[in-house]
Order: structure tokens, then sequence, then C-alpha cells
């Protein structure tokens, strides 16, 4: 019985001795373990604001290239709008040359067609960029895209007035109004 009881006891002194050595090793490794599981966070949260950088960064490019879309789209339809205010007086002079008498009678058949030949052709590439003419007879008066003819004395009596006449067409793009429509007016 004895031999049992040293086999239990070695055993036993084997399993303490095992026992000990784990909580040694835990002792030693617990800090470590805390350690480690610290700059596993701290890896974590930088790979976060690493990720939250680049994104921030693409946003930002992707803001500024919106913003230059958007500026070139102005210039465009800024310089759009000089260059059609510089035309339109020569479309109206076109005009004025095949409509007027005089120059029928002064100028062969061939010239006053190819002249309005020119100007319908203009008023086409007008209407393509989207153009519109203003003025149309019997329309409602509108100061904002109309214009009263000067040489005709008209005395405003506060009643809506109506377009009796053209003397020359006006043009607008979108809101802009590159250039007025002359008109007569009269009462109802």
């Amino acid at each position: 019985m004895e031999n049992k009881q040293d086999c239990v006891t070695t055993n036993n002194s084997k399993v303490n001795k095992k026992n000990e050595e784990t909580l040694i090793k835990k002792k030693h490794l617990e800090p470590l373990e805390k350690t480690i599981l610290e700059l596993n966070e701290e890896i974590k949260i930088l790979q976060k604001k690493k990720k939250n950088i680049k994104l921030r960064a693409q946003a930002e490019i992707e803001n500024i290239i919106k913003k230059n879309e958007i500026k070139k789209k102005y210039i465009k339809d800024e310089q759009f709008i000089l260059f059609m205010k510089k035309i339109i007086p020569i479309a109206n002079q076109l005009k004025n040359l095949y409509k007027n008498k005089k120059n029928i009678e002064k100028y062969n058949q061939n010239t006053i067609l190819g002249i309005k030949l020119i100007f319908k052709t203009m008023l086409n590439t007008f209407f393509q960029f989207k153009i519109k003419q203003e003025g149309k007879v019997n329309e409602l008066f509108n100061k904002k895209i109309h214009k009263i003819n000067q040489k005709k004395n008209f005395i405003d009596s506060g009643q809506p007035q109506y377009i009796n006449k053209i003397i020359q067409n006006g043009y607008s793009f979108g809101d802009v109004i590159l250039s007025p429509a002359i008109v007569e007016v009269y009462e109802k």
C-alpha cells in the first residue's frame, strides 16, 4: 500500500509542479497578453484612421472635380452668351437687308436670296443651341423680354399691353435675355 501512496504522492507532486509552472507562466503571460491585446486594439484604431484619411482624401478630390466641372460649365455658358450677344445684331442686320424694299431693288434677286438663306441658317443654328426667339404678335407685353419702340409715342395707362408689331426679334438663352424684342404695343 505504501507503494500506491508513494505513487499518488509522486503524481500529486508532479501535478502540483505543473500547476505551479502554469501559474508562473500565467503570471508572466498575463501582462504580455494584456500588452498584446492593447497593441492589437491600437492597430485596429490606426487602421480605421488610415481608412478614414483615405476616404476623406478621395471625397475631397471628388468635390474638387465637381466644383471644376461646375466652373467649366459656367465659363462655357458665359462665353456662349457673350458670343451670341455679338452675333445676334448680325442676324438682325441680315434680316433687315432682305426685308428692306430699297435693298431688294438695289441688289439682284440672287444676292437677296443668299442673305435670306444665311439668316434662316443662323436662326436654325440658334434654335439648335436652344436659343428662343422672343416677341410674337398679340402676345402680352413683358418688359423683361420686350422693349417698346421709342419712335412711337405711347402713354402707359396701366392696362395690359399686347404686341401689335415686332420691329426687331428678341432672343433668350434659358433665363438670360440675349437681346430684348423691340415692339409696338396696344391696349385691349
